[in-house]
């Protein structure tokens, strides 16, 4: 199948697809727990109440915090890649400074 000009095995796709999802949903639950805590403590709002109430602003509240923790921790894995690959080529090549 060809998706974006790229050509793509349904089947890779398919778990690549099941292991982004389920990095979500795990991020999703944390920062649900997190928002619940903090309306509790900070705002002293019951989050049962507040999503009875206005349940598309609780439900936003948490899905813009998963997205911007999951585009972070794409940010710093892709950074900690980037961090190895050059100490490696460093311990490999020397220095750089002549």
């Amino acid at each position: 199948m060809r998706i974006a000009g790229y050509e793509v095995d349904e089947i890779e796709l398919n778990e690549f697809i099941k292991e982004e999802l389920a990095v979500h949903e795990y991020i999703f639950k944390v920062v649900k727990d997190y928002i619940d805590d903090i309306l509790e403590r900070s705002f002293e709002i019951n989050p049962d109440e507040f999503k009875a109430i206005d349940p598309a602003t609780y439900f936003a509240i948490i899905l813009e915090l998963t997205r911007t923790i999951y585009i972070n921790l794409v940010n710093y894995k892709k950074y900690q890649s980037y961090k190895k690959k050059y100490q490696e080529g460093y311990k490999k090549w020397g220095s750089t400074q002549h």
